[in-house]
């Protein structure tokens, strides 16, 4: 039942808890937002913190982090409300795809290996799971009937939860296909726009791609430049060492990471001549040979725009699905009380 804990904790979703007008004398009834009429209090908040996984929740102590949780119900919340208004519906194969993508989400094996009837029997709650000890088990291992009676109850709980939870997740998701990803286009234009307004990003620094050889002893580095004099291939000769000792870099190595005691030597040595020996920090001597020499400069549009459209499209995602959510906000009068958030004093129990 652990996998069934951790997706609970990461989609939670709350009843709404509300109370009376008057003074409130429990923190836990303190409203901290309001989604139109309905109220979302300390008690719920703090409720969904406990659910989530204990390294996730020891961060979320603080009143801004908190705060941070709340935004995120609110969101979610919203969502919710517009997606019965829209009408989505939501099949079992649906629920199924969700629940795929959640699995895959935490690395389970189970979002490639296992079955849609696998999956669906993880959200079914009549559904006995085979690794399950069977009652006579139990029993034998001392259990008594009423607790295997708390057990199944349990497990039978869960499953239901999990159930509506990966439902939430999915309405939620497509909603968002529906209004704001169906109508998601990336132009050539748009590209252009993100290359220029990330042009730090594409620059490059002065580097070299080389191969080199590490010798113990200044005399076997002559030995190699001989052979090379005599017509031998530098790159075969590395190729034929291989090892730590000997190889060729398959990306552009920058000047500034060049260690100083031979920085300058190979910055000033031309594409296909061998520096050396140079004598390193550890008495070692190294043969290098340049095999081309970046400048500072500024890659291409067209040598990125594959890395470009990849990091552009996923920007505009983000913004139109912000840009939608605070149109939902706004349409179903959104109001935060982040006063009323109480920082915790200690880490909040799965048993708030």
């Amino acid at each position: 039942m652990n996998f069934l804990r951790y997706v609970l904790a990461c989609t939670a979703g709350l009843a709404i808890f509300t109370c009376g007008c008057g003074v409130i004398r429990d923190p836990d009834l303190a409203v901290v937002a309001k989604v139109g009429d309905e109220k979302i209090t300390m008690g719920e908040l703090a409720e969904y913190i406990a659910d989530m996984p204990f390294a996730q929740r020891a961060q979320l102590q603080g009143r801004d982090q908190r705060v941070a949780v709340l935004q995120q119900m609110v969101d979610r919340r919203v969502l919710l409300h517009e997606a019965e208004k829209a009408g989505i519906e939501v099949s079992p194969d649906d629920m199924v795809a969700t629940l795929r993508v959640l699995l895959q989400m935490q690395g389970d094996k189970r979002a490639q290996s296992a079955s849609a009837d696998e999956l669906r029997a993880l959200m079914d709650p009549d559904h006995q799971d085979p690794d399950t000890p069977t009652d006579t088990v139990l029993i034998e291992y001392g259990q008594t009937e009423d607790d295997i009676k708390a057990m199944h109850a349990e497990q039978r709980m869960e499953k239901i939860h999990l159930r509506q939870r990966v439902k939430e997740e999915t309405l939620i998701r497509k909603l968002l296909d529906k209004e704001v990803f169906d109508k998601f286009e990336m132009t050539e234009s748009d590209l252009r726009e993100f290359y220029n307004a990330n042009i730090d990003m594409m620059k490059v620094p002065e580097g070299i791609r080389f191969r080199f050889m590490s010798l113990p002893t200044k005399k076997a580095a002559d030995d190699i430049l001989e052979q090379v004099k005599e017509g031998k291939s530098f790159e075969q000769i590395v190729k034929d060492t291989g090892g730590s000792t000997a190889m060729e870099l398959p990306n552009y190595l920058p000047i500034s990471k060049i260690p100083e005691d031979i920085r300058e030597p190979l910055a000033h040595t031309e594409p296909g001549k061998i520096a050396g020996p140079l004598l390193r920090g550890d008495n070692q001597y190294d043969l290098v040979q340049i095999i081309d020499h970046r400048k500072e400069g500024v890659m291409p549009f067209e040598a990125v725009k594959d890395q470009i459209e990849r990091a552009a499209t996923m920007a505009k995602r983000e913004k139109m699905q912000k840009e939608y959510i605070t149109r939902l906000r706004k349409n179903y009068g959104v109001v935060l009380f982040p006063d009323n958030v109480i920082a915790a004093t200690r880490l909040d129990s799965q048993n708030h």
